[in-house]
């Protein structure tokens, strides 16, 4: 009997997200070795959330509610990155990082639940012609428009991990949704293809280390697990604290 609740695989990938930004963070303060076990590791955070942001959106009871709280974490997390950005200009001028040339990839898991939200949405309009073609037809249209939109901020913004993220969540989406459904296993083992794919050809040869994710979403149960708001609410506070403390302590360590 599968044990891995969706309260696993947020705990999975939070372990994942901070191994493998000790690695980013402390990378000219520990030896290559370490780092690059590091960053091997952490190639099997960035699926887990894809797949928890599926998970968390076909389950949720508030869909409105469940994209806010990932708009004020990727509010609150780039606050947090730019004010200690802002720090390490005025005081830790050797330190050098990335991380503050690009917006976190929350925002691209919030852009991702606003594409599917997208996608799931019917007007009253539709509701009532359903059986038409043209009803149908016009809808596609109006929604493919709408997400290519959405999928236009990528040509001008940069954000962590890019547009290979809504495009694996909506991949996600459909096996979850259509697949698993009917089979679970022949639906995670779809999903772990995709995330294999869209990470070499993002990644090239460090992205192979995503299979690191795929033990604990093949054992994925479809549950929650216990639930807990301190939990919820402690995943969402990790992820903010842990770029803060880290990127921090990486400053003081490189003076």
């Amino acid at each position: 009997m599968n044990k891995v609740t969706s309260n696993v695989l947020k705990i999975c990938a939070i372990l994942f997200m901070i191994v493998d930004h000790i690695g980013f963070y402390f990378v000219d303060n520990v030896p290559t070795e370490f780092y690059i076990v590091c960053r091997v590791i952490g190639r099997a955070a960035m699926p887990l959330f894809c797949f928890l942001i599926v998970q968390g959106f076909l389950h949720t009871s508030n869909k409105k509610k469940y994209f806010i709280r990932l708009i004020i974490l990727a509010v609150l997390t780039e606050i947090g990155i730019r004010t200690v950005g802002y720090i390490n200009k005025l005081y830790f001028p050797n330190y050098l990082t990335s991380i503050t040339s690009y917006y976190n990839v929350v925002v691209s898991l919030a852009i991702s639940v606003l594409i599917l939200s997208i996608v799931e949405f019917k007007s009253k309009n539709i509701e009532k012609n359903k059986n038409s073609l043209l009803t149908k037809i016009v809808s596609v249209v109006i929604k493919t428009f709408a997400i290519c939109l959405i999928l236009s901020i990528y040509k001008f913004v940069k954000i962590d991990y890019s547009i290979y993220i809504p495009i694996m969540i909506f991949e996600m989406y459909i096996v979850e949704k259509y697949v698993t459904r009917k089979n679970d296993i022949l639906g995670r083992i779809l999903i772990c293809f995709i995330i294999f794919s869209i990470c070499v050809i993002h990644e090239k040869f460090i992205g192979i280390f995503c299979f690191i994710a795929f033990p604990v979403i093949l054992l994925y149960n479809g549950k929650l697990g216990k639930k807990s708001k301190i939990l919820q609410y402690t995943f969402y506070i990790t992820f903010l604290l842990q770029h803060i403390i880290l990127y921090s302590l990486a400053m003081i360590a490189s003076k």
